[in-house]
């Protein structure tokens, strides 16, 4: 293996590293939305037409946070953070957690939290962009 290739190699791992960590930092916390929902949550929504399916809603989030980083794993394990494949594991776990996202952004426009609610939109707007590069990167680095 000549330099330009271990070069390449290493930017290719950095890239898919990178991709895992920032949907970790993200959804690391889904194990708390099995505790049940939080009161603040409940007090926030409770005003909303949909007061009385914030529970299930909460759950909902929590699988599907817990499933991106399921799919982190199994990206992991599927060595993709050597190109040698597609990235249909980590391509997963983002979209997964954009569907996540998506979610608490219409939860917080429910409760008049707008603060919130632009904030997840801009983890939807980074992860499109996350999203993007994996695409990128299945498709030009192999």
């Amino acid at each position: 293996m000549d330099t330009k290739n271990i070069i390449n190699t290493l930017k290719n791992v950095a890239v898919v590293v990178s991709l895992y960590i920032a949907q970790i930092a993200l959804f690391w916390t889904f194990f708390e939305k099995f505790q049940g929902t939080p009161e603040w949550l409940t007090g926030m929504l409770e005003s909303s037409p949909f007061a009385s399916l914030t529970g299930v809603g909460w759950a909902i989030i929590g699988i599907l946070e817990f499933l991106s980083v399921l799919f982190v794993v199994f990206s992991i394990f599927n060595a993709e953070f050597f190109m040698k494949n597609d990235l249909t594991w980590i391509k997963a776990s983002i979209a997964t957690g954009m569907v996540a996202l998506a979610i608490m952004a219409l939860g917080s426009s429910f409760a008049n939290q707008f603060d919130s609610k632009a904030s997840f939109i801009y983890y939807l707007g980074a992860s499109t962009i996350t999203l993007l590069i994996a695409e990128f990167y299945s498709k030009n680095e192999k």
